[in-house]
C-alpha cells in the first residue's frame, strides 16, 4: 500500500499513529466489508464465495472464512442469504 501512494512503509505508519489497530488490520476490514457489499449485490449472486473473496485478495479460503466469521459473526453463506 506504502508504493501505491508513492510513502514509505514508516511514513505510511506516521499517518495512522493513533488509531487503535495497525493498518493492516484496517485494510483487512476494509476488504472483509467490500466482500459482503458483493454478498449483498444481486448482480454477483452466480459467482461463487471464492470467487468473490479472492477478487478482494484473500487467496486463502480457510482463512477468510475464519475472519469473516469473526468479524460478521455468521458465515458468508448465512450473510449472503440474509440481503
Amino acid at each position: 500500500m506504502a508504493e501505491e501512494v508513492s510513502l514509505s512503509v514508516r511514513g505510511l505508519g506516521e499517518i495512522f499513529p493513533k488509531e487503535d489497530q495497525p493498518i493492516g488490520a484496517d485494510i483487512r476490514e476494509r476488504r472483509l466489508e467490500r466482500v459482503a457489499a458483493d454478498l449483498r449485490e444481486a448482480r454477483f449472486a452466480r459467482q461463487s464465495i471464492g470467487e468473490i473473496a479472492f477478487r478482494y485478495g484473500f487467496s486463502n479460503m480457510q482463512n477468510f472464512l475464519t475472519l469473516f466469521r469473526t468479524h460478521f459473526e455468521r458465515s458468508p453463506r448465512d450473510f449472503r442469504r440474509s440481503r
